[in-house]
């Protein structure tokens, strides 16, 4: 009696907005010889179709499921893992998901000495007060077995680079299947933005969708970049009815594009 709950988050820019919007960029002035690339890019905490507005990274899922599906093939080994890469120093991907007892595996594509930092963090801040592991990365290496990056406790995770201000990532760690990340292009079969929770059972659910901070403050002290700061993460909840066998479309979900 499973159903499928599915929708889209947008960006809400309006018309005028949308044509003169210029996307933010990030200056990463170090190890630029090194994979690190030029000396700035386009911000990954805000990533949209410019034609849609349809949104990138942001992680729908469903609050205190008690059963339902099977977890996908790929999360249910009890030598499960969950791989991020540095890679032209930034973290590929960007926001994923894992489940509880899963291994981080850590990859340096590039040719630069990392340090991969993360903390547990509040779902709508980014605490950098409860660190979970903290190590260097050498230059073209695979970590897979460091004991503090084994992820047992559900939560969010917030990554960065001691070495490289810049770089940050999140990784949302659950103890449920119904979780999906939406992105800013088309990919599995869905439009930029749109997500879909499949063999959902009927039921009443509070449906959350969540948006790391869309601005990254640069600090400076020397006249160099020595840290970043970001703006509050967002949460949206809402409730939804799931009936059986009968697939729900939940209206477009509005992030408002945020203040400085």
């Amino acid at each position: 009696g499973g159903a499928t709950v599915k929708g889209r988050v947008r960006l809400g820019l309006s018309e005028a907005e949308k044509a003169s919007f210029a996307l933010p960029k990030v200056r990463h002035p170090k190890d630029n010889d090194k994979g690190c690339g030029e000396a700035e890019h386009d911000s990954e905490r805000l990533k949209f179709d410019r034609a849609s507005l349809g949104l990138g990274y942001a992680i729908v899922y469903l609050k205190d499921v008690a059963a339902g599906k099977d977890w996908p093939e790929a999360m249910k080994s009890e030598d499960r893992i969950a791989v991020i890469d540095q890679k032209t120093c930034k973290y590929v991907p960007h926001v994923q998901v894992a489940r509880t007892d899963t291994q981080m595996v850590v990859l340096n594509s590039d040719a630069a000495d990392h340090n991969i930092h993360g903390y547990k963090t509040p779902a709508a801040k980014n605490s950098l007060a409860s660190t979970k592991f903290n190590f260097t990365s050498a230059p073209n290496t695979r970590n897979d077995d460091t004991a503090d990056a084994f992820l047992e406790e559900p939560g969010l995770y917030l990554v960065k680079c001691d070495v490289h201000p810049w770089m940050n990532a999140y990784l949302l760690v659950v103890e449920h299947p119904y979780h999906t990340v939406t992105s800013h292009v088309e990919a599995g079969g869905l439009a930029p933005g749109e997500w879909a929770l499949a063999d959902v059972p009927p039921g009443d659910y509070t449906l959350v969708v969540w948006k790391e901070g869309m601005h990254e403050m640069p600090q400076e002290a020397d006249g160099k970049i020595s840290a970043y700061n970001y703006s509050d993460n967002i949460v949206r909840e809402l409730p939804i009815k799931v009936e059986a066998g009968k697939d729900l479309v939940v209206p477009d979900i509005v992030i408002e594009l945020q203040k400085k």
